[in-house]
């Protein structure tokens, strides 16, 4: 069996996904009841209403002292909150008791003050160390040690504080889309795919839960995951637009009653309530979501998904610095300007002359930068620097030093640079002498 086919096989096995638990930290966490007009639900019955149903999904620590004790206490609203949200499929094993491994983890970290929003995913099959059990799949943390074992094995991974915690049985997905209304989505390619729920040709539409699930859930594409996580991607954005819209008490009632029943979480009510209050007003812009880096790997016989430590270090160090996936931008420029070898920098030859990119570059060099080579597609009368959106400041410094002052020959094209995936891209021209 090919490594292709074992992951798709794996996939129609799984009933939960990641985009499942993200959807879950939209809703209970706080971030769709502030993208939600908060003013004309917020009123006395509704707070009673929601006091009142989500007594039953709260886990008390006179139950689970264990729990509460890896649990981190969040006292200052003006540092970022960290919930790890994780996904099990209570009950789906005929005779199945305790603890089941979780089939997805995400860390979601909000800053209430800046109204801002990180989530990072964790692969299920990352492989980590469980004491007393060696070398384990990470979704393994819950089955052998509940709650309290997941986050001890997120804390060990990320480095991250966790105050709370969300475990989420997703047969709620579909009952949250249909009482959503439907989430407004245009699907690039037809999924024919009877193991994920059915066919959905390519074309606009206001998905249902049933809908839903099947494009969260299939594969079935020549572009496998890749094509399966841009389009969860979309999913989860749209539905954040459609929560924007949500004005009615009574739909916000159904969305919570959808997701009472299947949730547990150290969170009580009022705390939820306040987050609600204060995470008012987000946009889908300010909410940024990543997944650890890494490869897939078989070790011993098993596949595992082998995280990059250094990358997944700086990730989460943005998300402790910044309640961000990406430093902003601002810092990243002022780094960048004093750092060129950090600059993503190509070097096209459009001048017909053989050699001369791999000049341009010697001489950048000189000056602290680490330029790529190559050829342009045509022919350029005027040397031309191409610089992405945001990065003009960086462009300038760049066209500067090779150039003197001639912002005239600098432009924004992200075309052009997502192309050859740098932040600058010199096309040297016919009209260029070093």
């Amino acid at each position: 069996m090919d490594r292709l086919t074992r992951r798709k096989i794996q996939s129609r096995s799984r009933k939960i996904l990641i985009l499942k638990v993200a959807l879950y930290v939209l809703l209970v966490g706080g971030l769709v009841l502030g993208l939600v007009a908060w003013k004309p639900i917020r009123n006395w019955a509704a707070a009673h209403y929601w006091r009142l149903r989500a007594q039953e999904m709260i886990i008390s620590e006179e139950k689970e002292p264990d729990l509460y004790e890896e649990l981190s206490k969040w006292h200052d609203p003006n540092k970022p909150l960290n919930i790890l949200c994780i996904g099990t499929d209570r009950g789906s094993v005929k005779g199945e008791t305790g603890y089941c491994r979780s089939d997805v983890m995400l860390v979601a970290s909000l800053d209430l003050i800046n109204k801002r929003a990180a989530v990072v995913s964790i692969p299920r099959d990352t492989k980590v160390q469980i004491p007393g059990h060696g070398s384990q799949k990470i979704n393994a943390a819950h089955a052998y040690g509940g709650p309290q074992g997941a986050i001890k094995a997120v804390k060990e991974l990320t480095g991250m504080e966790i105050h709370h915690f969300v475990d989420l049985d997703f047969v709620a997905f579909k009952k949250i889309v249909d009482a959503i209304g439907g989430v407004p989505f245009h699907l690039d390619r037809t999924i024919d795919d009877p193991k994920a729920g059915g066919l959905l040709p390519a074309g606009d539409y206001n998905l249902t839960g049933e809908q839903a699930l099947i494009i969260a859930r299939s594969r079935d594409d020549p572009e496998a995951d890749l094509y399966r996580i841009q389009n969860q991607q979309k999913f989860l954005y749209a539905l954040a637009q459609k929560a924007i819209t949500i004005r009615n008490v009574q739909q916000m009632k159904q969305i919570l009653d959808a997701v009472i029943l299947y949730v547990l979480t150290t969170m009580k009510p009022d705390m939820i309530l306040n987050i609600a209050q204060c995470m008012q007003g987000i946009t889908v812009d300010r909410i940024q979501m990543a997944t650890i880096p890494g490869t897939d790997k078989m070790v011993g016989g098993v596949w595992y998904f082998i995280h990059d430590p250094e990358k997944t270090a700086e990730i989460f160090n943005n998300v402790k610095k910044y309640c961000m996936v990406e430093p902003p931008l601002d810092e990243v420029i002022a780094n960048l300007l004093n750092n060129p070898g950090g600059i993503s920098l190509t070097v096209l030859n459009g001048s017909g002359k053989p050699g001369i990119a791999g000049q341009v570059a010697e001489n950048l060099k000189t000056k602290g930068y680490q330029p790529k080579t190559g050829d342009a597609r045509n022919k350029y009368n005027v040397s031309t620097v191409y610089v992405a959106t945001g990065y003009w400041d960086v462009g300038k410094k760049v066209t500067n030093d090779l150039f003197g002052e001639m912002t005239s020959v600098l432009q924004v094209d992200n075309d052009v640079t997502k192309k050859y995936q740098s932040i600058v891209v010199i096309v040297i021209g016919k009209d260029f002498t070093l």
